[in-house]
């Protein structure tokens, strides 16, 4: 699917680097290098580097852990939605988490 120039602005200016991959040297150059080529020559690019990207992920993680609530994905999650649900979550979609 086409996607219009409109809905293709939002994601190349807000790239965010992290994890112990995101410290590649080079790494920012190389993607905005890839990039480049294929949005409109107008178009910004932002990438943005976590200031501590080995830990950000735990301290995200343990933000969460601390506000009280819990996300997961129990047995009767599986049984009732099938092992779909968990694929597409590992696909990177966590902001669909179901709050128990």
């Amino acid at each position: 699917m086409l996607r219009s120039h409109h809905q293709r602005s939002d994601p190349s200016q807000n790239i965010f680097l992290t994890g112990g991959p995101s410290q590649l040297s080079g790494l920012s150059d190389r993607l905005e290098a890839t990039l480049r080529p294929v949005l409109p020559p107008e178009m910004p690019i932002t990438i943005n580097c976590a200031e501590n990207p080995t830990m950000d992920t735990w301290y995200g993680m343990n933000k969460l852990s601390e506000a009280g609530e819990h996300y997961g994905y129990t047995r009767q999650d599986y049984e009732e939605h099938g092992g779909e649900r968990t694929r597409k979550w590992w696909g990177g979609n966590w902001n669909n988490a179901i709050n128990l």
